[in-house]
């Protein structure tokens, strides 16, 4: 029988510590002093065997201390403000959390701020100690070498913000996402947080951080503070989670040829969604460091992978990943597993990220030999229906012919540069080059305008719905997204071709369209997933009426949608609009744009 601990025992952290505790939850009072994991559990610790996992926890708790030490030294001083309530003083710290002070005995203990400037009012205590309670469960998580498997206690607060993420974040980022019955839904998604600590990390992080943006866009000034502490431990997640993929990469590598197509496919994902929860709070300064590993675990997987009788590379990775569910489609489709639905996924990200990543870094997308087998052609923004090569229209909106373009067109850039480093370019062979790609485009938006379509019957209560997902709406909304990124497109090329000429009447002509085509857009909703294209006509639109449109368009988001890539297009526009005088219009290109803050942003 489990060894279970007495009422008014204690933490397991103060008696690991020797420390008296006065038995506060979540937290002891010691704990929240020290900025450290209170274990709390009613049932005794596996690690308290007095043994080598006791000194491990001992070192590590000690270690905790000594990193939050540094912390708070590193803290400015603030002014304090007490605020009586009744029987008690809270003493308000900004940075320093919230302390309490007896008066009478009192066992309330809290860690957040809410008005420190005017008096609690009745109930507010109790929301200080929920608010700790929502706070305090991801300190839970940073024992890097807790073996227990996750969801093994069973907390409330875990599935909370684990449905938090499903239901709300990860529709926020990828809007455009919504698989059919057949591709087994999100399934992934809940596997994918279940059994990578990685993904785990940085999920909880992003839920826990975009709630607490919520409470003060509904709530302004009330919880400042919350995200501040928050902020804190966001970071800590962020060492953790690049703490852990160090180690997995290391693991890995030590098993060399032993290591199979799966676990090299769980590492590739799990990294990749460290780069979505980093770009997503605009933390990753150095975002290439992760996605260089990304790219490389793929390439690895794809050239150690035999193609099949079937003739598809990229089905022969998926049937390596686990046995693929056939079922009778008329259309010979696949039922994927949520392995191979989660890897199709981040194969359709990573495309999409290598694409764009190339316009900052001003390098070939890594993946661009690869496109032909793993995009699918044509890509009509229809739903996918299990076919087997991917259709980025139902992950970002866009539909794959537009983004093999532009990674077209950075190739294009980098010829030019190269031939006009060695004093031999030919405008006639870059205009003849770049024909083919206007062609593409202006074919491309043509296209899309005829088959633009209509009002579609409401399908919501019909059972064949749930097999085809939402596809009306999304092929609509995608074909509208697609007509912007592809005048986008427009001007990128017209830059590499003719130079920096914002007053250039067909640069002038895409800017106009892409505003007029954002008006019709569900900004609230999808305008993350415009940010590239967003980025590219805002920055060479000219001064005025333009300029002033959109900054209309990003004045009108809430603070929630400005957080990550949106917020970041926002500082590069208004850089480049304050340098617009300075700027060397014979050598100025997009990515100069992209680096003038000092490093190349990701624009995803």
């Amino acid at each position: 029988m489990a060894y279970e601990r007495k009422n008014g025992f204690g933490c397991w952290t103060c008696r690991l510590r020797r420390k008296k505790c006065d038995g506060a939850k979540p937290k002891c009072r010691n704990c929240i002093a020290l900025e450290i994991t209170c274990h709390n559990e009613v049932v005794k610790p596996a690690w308290m065997d007095g043994g080598t996992r006791q000194k491990e926890m001992t070192s590590s708790i000690k270690t905790q201390i000594k990193r939050r030490a540094e912390t708070r030294r590193e803290r400015p001083v603030v002014q304090v403000t007490t605020v009586e309530t009744g029987d008690s003083n809270f003493i308000l710290e900004s940075g320093q959390g919230l302390i309490f002070q007896d008066t009478q005995q009192n066992q309330s203990q809290t860690s957040d701020l809410f008005g420190a400037n005017s008096r609690l009012e009745e109930g507010t205590v109790e929301r200080m100690q929920w608010m700790g309670s929502v706070l305090s469960f991801l300190d839970e998580y940073e024992e890097v070498h807790d073996h227990l498997p996750i969801l093994s206690r069973g907390r409330d607060f875990e599935i909370d913000f684990m449905m938090k993420y499903m239901d709300y974040v990860f529709p926020h980022l990828f809007p455009f996402y919504q698989p059919c019955l057949q591709e087994t839904g999100r399934s992934w998604v809940l596997a994918l947080l279940r059994r990578s600590r990685v993904a785990f990390h940085s999920a909880m992080s992003l839920s826990a951080f975009f709630f607490i943006a919520a409470l003060i866009d509904v709530y302004p000034g009330q919880h400042d503070y919350c995200k501040s502490m928050l902020w804190e431990k966001v970071g800590r997640q962020a060492d953790i989670c690049f703490e852990l993929i160090q180690h997995d990469i290391q693991e890995l590598s030590l098993r060399g040829p032993q290591a199979t197509v799966l676990e090299k496919a769980r590492l590739m994902q799990s990294i990749t969604q460290f780069l979505i929860f980093e770009v997503a709070l605009s933390r990753s300064v150095n975002w290439n460091s992760h996605l260089t590993p990304a790219l490389g675990l793929f390439e690895d997987i794809w050239q150690s992978t035999t193609l099949d009788a079937s003739g598809s590379k990229l089905l022969a990775v998926l049937d390596a990943m686990t046995t693929n569910l056939r079922f009778g489609l008329d259309h010979g489709g696949y039922v994927w597993s949520p392995e191979q639905a989660g890897l199709r996924f981040f194969i359709g990200f990573l495309i999409y990220i290598d694409v764009i990543a190339s316009t900052s870094l001003g390098q070939p997308a890594r993946l661009i030999e690869h496109h032909g087998d793993l995009l699918a052609q044509p890509d009509n923004s229809e739903a996918d229906f299990g076919f087997i090569p991917i259709r980025l229209s139902s992950l970002i909106g866009c539909q794959n012919w537009v983004l093999v373009t532009i990674s077209q067109i950075n190739l294009l850039d980098i010829w030019k540069k190269d031939k006009k480093k060695i004093s031999s370019l030919s405008i006639m062979e870059l205009v003849n080059r770049a024909s083919g790609l206007v062609r593409t485009l202006d074919e491309g938006i043509a296209r899309i305008e005829k088959s633009a379509p209509g009002p579609q019957k409401d399908h919501r209560l019909i059972f064949r719905s749930y097999v085809a997902g939402h596809a009306h709406t999304c092929a609509s909304l995608s074909m509208a997204h697609t007509r912007i990124w592809a005048h986008a497109a427009h001007i990128y090329l017209a830059v590499v071709v003719s130079g920096w000429q914002p007053s250039n009447v067909e640069i002038r002509y895409s800017v106009s369209k892409i505003l007029e085509l954002l008006r019709t857009v569900d900004l609230s909703t999808h305008l993350r997933t415009l940010v590239w294209p967003l980025c590219v006509a805002g920055c060479i639109s000219e001064a005025g009426r333009n300029e002033q449109e959109f900054r209309s368009l990003l004045s009108g988001m809430d603070e929630l949608s400005m957080i990550g890539a949106l917020g970041e297009a926002q500082k590069v526009m208004e850089k480049v609009w304050d340098e617009r005088r300075n700027l060397d219009h014979e050598i100025w290109d997009f990515a100069m744009c992209f680096r003038i803050l000092g490093e190349p942003v990701l624009l995803v």
